[in-house]
């Protein structure tokens, strides 16, 4: 399960669930910044176990976009 936020867009929290129904992880998103002025992307994640116990934090700095690669790499004719 994923929550988004309707307004902004920004992935706020997801779960993962075992075949069973079982959650087996919580992970929390937050301290969004904007990617090229338009996409929103969390800097922090939060990762939490099924009974709810915290197990580490994710935290990116200076994140840029667009950086040093050229377009052609992502052209599907490169593939």
């Amino acid at each position: 399960m994923v929550w988004i936020e309707p307004l902004t867009l920004k992935i706020v929290r997801r779960l993962k669930f075992r075949g069973s129904g079982e959650l087996r992880v919580k992970n929390t998103y937050s301290d969004f910044t904007m990617l090229a002025g338009k996409l929103p992307m969390a800097t922090v994640s939060k990762m939490y176990n099924g009974a709810g116990d915290f197990l580490g934090t994710v935290k990116y700095k200076n994140v840029n976009s667009n950086t040093g690669l050229k377009d052609s790499l992502f052209s599907p004719s490169n593939k």
